[in-house]
């Protein structure tokens, strides 16, 4: 079990260190993102494989690495400490998906314009492996609830609250609203190292621009890009590049009625084909 005392020293810490970086990641994107689109298009898979790594040492090599670090351990050795952490706190970054020339983008985009809280829910969900198979424990602490989903203030991003304190703690964790304070932090770290880590991707690629003058009057701020999509893909195709971009987004936009049309129009092929 850990202290009241330990969550909150830990929990601030975290979060003002992810709120700092997200507040220069949103600065480096609002002023630079359709140059870092087209940067990274420009590149080579090699070239992108070496940003990459240089940003994130040792990064998993294939898509979902906590799924093969799942296979190769056995529950046994999980209980007695894995040897994969990395994979199933970061599942969705490595190599194979985000040397993608469209990925990092997308990632680049959604973490870099809309608050961390916003993927609170999300990042929890992507460590959900890791703590089933007890990969990963979190830290236990009774009677507490940790605020992340929806706080958009520095002072509440993060913010322990005692059940007796607060008369909607309890139902806010319950109710799977909020945190328990063990997992809450587990959020707190893979957003903070995630956040650095996008930081410092898009410093290499805007490598010919001084970092202390990434935001100065000399790159005002830009309108939003149009994000490039898929040309040539239809049909399923099309919902399999929806699902491997998924992580990369924000989570609330999903677009139901593009995935119906692209549905229907499959319903009608197959009609016709009869």
């Amino acid at each position: 079990m850990v202290s009241p005392a330990e969550v909150i020293r830990e929990a601030g810490s975290r979060s003002k260190t992810i709120l700092a970086s997200w507040s220069l990641l949103k600065g480096i994107i609002d002023r630079h993102e359709a140059t870092i689109q087209k940067r990274w298009a420009k590149k080579t898979r090699s070239q992108r494989t070496k940003i990459l790594l240089d940003t994130w040492p040792n990064m998993a090599s294939s898509h979902r690495p906590d799924f093969e670090a799942f296979r190769k351990e056995t529950e046994h050795q999980r209980d007695a400490g894995t040897r994969y952490r990395d994979a199933y706190m970061w599942p969705h970054i490595n190599q194979e998906d985000l040397s993608n020339p469209r990925t990092l983008p997308l990632l680049l985009n959604a973490r870099g314009r809309h608050h961390p809280s916003s993927f609170a829910a999300f990042d929890g969900g992507a460590i959900h492996l890791g703590i089933v198979s007890k990969a990963i424990v979190p830290d236990f602490l009774n009677e507490h609830t940790m605020l992340l989903n929806g706080m958009t203030s520095a002072n509440a991003f993060g913010k322990l609250v005692n059940w007796d304190e607060h008369q909607n703690a309890f139902k806010w964790l319950h109710e799977r609203i909020q945190y328990q304070p063990g997992e809450g932090l587990l959020i707190l770290e893979a957003q903070d190292r995630l956040l650095s880590f996008l930081v410092a991707c898009s410093k290499q690629v805007l490598h010919d621009i001084p970092p202390d003058a990434l935001l100065t009057d000399e790159y005002p701020i830009q309108p939003e890009p149009t994000s490039r999509s898929e040309t040539g893909v239809a049909g399923f195709d099309s919902l399999a590049v929806m699902a491997a971009e998924a992580p990369y987004r924000l989570p609330a936009q999903i677009d139901i009625e593009r995935i119906v049309s692209l549905l229907s129009a499959r319903e009608s092929a197959a009609e016709d084909h009869l």
